[in-house]
This record gives C-alpha cells, sequence and structure tokens, in this order.
C-alpha cells in the first residue's frame, strides 16, 4: 500500500515503507473556491463538509475506494494544495502535462 499506515481492511498488506520505498500516494481531493471567498462562507462551508465526513455513509464509501479519511482544515489543505503543486509540476511538465 502507498500509504502512510496500514490500511485497517488489508492489516496484512505492508506498505511501501515497511518495504524500504520512501513512497506515499495520496488520492487526494478537497473543495476550493473564488480566490475573494468571503471567511465567513469558508468556514461555513467547511463546517458542512466536517460534519458530512463524520456520517458513517461517508466512512463506508471511502472503505469501499480503500480510502481512508483524510481531514484538512481550509488552511492546511491550502498549504497542501500549493505544496503539491510545486512538487508535482516538474512530473507533468515532464509528461507533456504542464508548460514550464
Amino acid at each position: 500500500m502507498a500509504t502512510e499506515q496500514r490500511i485497517p481492511k488489508y492489516k496484512d498488506a505492508p506498505t511501501l515503507i515497511e518495504r524500504g520505498i520512501k513512497v506515499v500516494g495520496h488520492s487526494p481531493y478537497g473543495l476550493v473556491g473564488p480566490k475573494d471567498l468571503p471567511p465567513n462562507v469558508v468556514e461555513a462551508v467547511h463546517l458542512a463538509f466536517k460534519d458530512a465526513m463524520a456520517d458513517p455513509r461517508v466512512a463506508a464509501l471511502l472503505d469501499s475506494y480503500i480510502q481512508a479519511p483524510w481531514y484538512k482544515s481550509p488552511a492546511e489543505y491550502r498549504a497542501f494544495a500549493e505544496k503539491y503543486f510545486v512538487d508535482v509540476k516538474p512530473l507533468l511538465i515532464k509528461a507533456g502535462l504542464a508548460k514550464s
């Protein structure tokens, strides 16, 4: 598994890290909005999605896709997305999927 920790459903399947390969593959998903979205709207949408993530049906759906819940606050997700783009952009350019 290309996860940071073993997935409970597949507890006997080691992670790549456990096999000596320092790779974690995220399947990031998030919600973004316009740059000038008012902070109160950001917070309201964030809280609605955070509440939805607590629904057991969401956990069951994620489990069916071998995904673990991956919660980030708006600030944490923004920092992740900005770093991820910087890290992945050279690969996208090499693959012809982005311009330098």
